[in-house]
């Protein structure tokens, strides 16, 4: 306890409540978005905004000593990051109206009350720009399961795709309960790009123009020859175009792993797997994947064991996939 800690209530409580008006969130607001309570078709919507700061921010250093308890409390094996001026982080307000100022709208007075935070560290991207890289993600308990951590994922995921010089957004050892946000959140992004969709799945793909448009017809089954990708036909296969994929993975800035994954979601989604033909393809093609993600450890067995441990890693992926599309509900 610091020697001079307030010992009169009143007095701490005038305290609180100036400290209470007078805070504003440090750094640059990036991101801003507005929800209901759960259960409240009616009444005002709360206020959400999201902000990014780093340790040469003034005053940010200080109050991030603070808040970073949270990530020893609700981060298995987090621990703390040192104060490196690389390190940027973003953090996730609510924007709550004062219950006095409720019925006055001339000028109603605001208090901030944090929710959470992320942290991000730039790695050097040859030949010249960054990967930032996606290190600390938490959400305090009152405020889970209420959509703002996807609403917080995709900030950062925008204001990565509004700076030039990061080429791609990674995550450095996500926990099963983020890598399916992180799912969810980058499959509905590529759904609802009208531009990435139509050229995935060809003219008419989402009913012709955008996510929500319509149901998806299936996508080209590895066509191949002259005419590949043009006309109906869509890149994502199976097989996907893989220039084609690279050229998406680059612009949307995903890293490879994960932009592979969801493009094989979208193809599970999509491929017919009573037709032998698309559903071969298919099953060649993410076999392709894991056998060169874990070449080494196959290597190690025979022929016969290491085409077995393929085929169960794949069924298990596959097993995998529906879950999440099931909870992505695309």
């Amino acid at each position: 306890m610091p020697e001079d800690y307030e010992t009169d209530l009143p007095k701490f409580l005038e305290h609180v409540e100036e400290d209470a008006l007078s805070f504003k969130p440090y750094g640059e607001k990036i991101y801003e978005y507005t929800k209901r309570a759960s259960g409240e078709a009616n009444g005002e919507a709360q206020q959400y905004e999201v902000w990014h700061a780093k340790f040469d921010t003034p005053g940010f250093t200080e109050y991030h000593r603070k808040m970073q308890i949270f990530i020893l409390l609700y981060i298995e094996g987090g621990s703390y990051v040192d104060e490196d001026p690389a390190w940027e982080f973003v953090c996730l307000y609510e924007k709550r109206k004062r219950a006095s100022d409720a019925s006055s709208s001339s000028d109603p007075q605001y208090t901030y009350h944090f929710m959470g935070y992320s942290s991000l560290y730039p790695f050097y991207c040859f030949p010249e720009r960054v990967r930032l890289r996606l290190s600390q993600f938490v959400v305090l308990p009152p405020f889970q399961h209420a959509g703002h951590g996807a609403a917080l994922y995709k900030a950062i995921y925008g204001h990565v795709l509004a700076r030039p010089e990061i080429a791609e957004l990674t995550v450095e050892d996500p926990a099963e309960a983020f890598e399916d946000l992180r799912d969810r959140c980058d499959l509905r992004m590529l759904i609802a790009h009208a531009r990435f969709a139509a050229e995935a799945f060809g003219e008419g793909g989402l009913g012709g123009g955008g996510a929500g448009a319509g149901p998806v017809r299936h996508v080209r089954h590895g066509a191949k020859g002259k005419g590949k990708g043009k006309g109906r036909e869509g890149m994502l296969g199976p097989p996907v175009d893989k220039p084609w994929a690279e050229r998406w993975r680059t612009e949307l800035k995903i890293a490879g792993r994960q932009f592979s994954r969801l493009t094989e979601m979208l193809q599970l989604l999509h491929v017919d797997e009573a037709d032998p033909r698309p559903w071969r393809a298919y099953r060649l093609q993410v076999k392709e994947r894991l056998y060169r993600f874990n070449f080494e450890v196959l290597m190690q067995l025979d022929k016969a064991e290491r085409q077995q441990k393929l085929e169960e890693t794949f069924q298990s992926v596959c097993d995998d996939y529906r879950r999440i599309l099931a909870m992505a509900k695309i």
